[in-house]
């Protein structure tokens, strides 16, 4: 139980949770990211993105996903691909249930679970 046992979860590896994820593994915090499917969220479907702080001009926004998740991992941080089923958070050890069936604990959650386009419908 003690390996699903952290200082803090962040729900979404998009740039908002691994950002989370590089400050928290900074502080000396067992940190771990889960994201349902690839690091960066919607920005991975970016083709080319110029106007990123400290990015290279023209990277693609996988690039940037996967240099953002190295960055975190240096660190510490652990990424773990999962989707989240359920989520307790009223008492002071939080749980996060897992699609697999695995429960992890942590005295902090960070939600980061971003954003999804839709159609402006004009």
């Amino acid at each position: 139980m003690e390996q699903n046992r952290f200082d803090v979860i962040v729900i979404g590896g998009g740039p908002a949770g691994y950002t989370a994820g590089l400050y928290a593994a900074r502080a000396a915090l067992k940190t771990v990211v889960l994201e349902q499917s690839l690091a960066g969220g919607q920005m991975v479907n970016t083709y080319e993105i110029d106007n990123y702080p400290g990015a290279d001009v023209g990277i693609s926004g996988a690039d940037l996903a996967l240099k953002m998740k190295d960055q975190a991992e240096q660190f510490g941080a652990v990424s773990r691909t999962a989707a989240v089923t359920a989520l307790a958070l009223a008492s002071k050890e939080k749980q996060v249930m897992l699609s697999d069936g695995t429960t992890l604990t942590a005295g902090a959650v960070i939600l980061a679970t971003g954003a999804s386009p839709r159609p402006l419908g004009a």
